[in-house]
């Protein structure tokens, strides 16, 4: 996720999730390797837009990852999901 400096939180293209990567989660170890190119991301509203990429790019207030896929959740089951390493290049 990549969220503008002094995000006001009502502005959809303050935040940036990459887009359509989905990783199912499977008992092994991965790794993700995620581009910052405009065809790699979506907005809040699930859209994209040029100006509002730029100007997140151009003063960059969090990078971050977020977990989720809508109103999935596991019921009867536990589970352990473990991050090793984040790392910006």
């Amino acid at each position: 996720m990549l969220q503008r400096s002094n995000d006001d939180m009502y502005a959809s293209d303050n935040r940036y999730w990459s887009s359509p990567v989905a990783i199912p989660l499977v008992p092994d170890d991965f790794s993700v390797s995620i581009p910052v190119e405009k065809d790699q991301w979506t907005d809040v509203d699930g859209k994209f837009n040029r100006n509002g990429f730029d100007q997140t790019l151009h003063s960059i207030g969090n990078i971050g990852l977020t977990f989720g896929g809508g109103c999935f959740f596991v019921t009867g089951r536990s589970a352990t999901f473990v991050v090793t390493k984040f790392e910006i290049r």
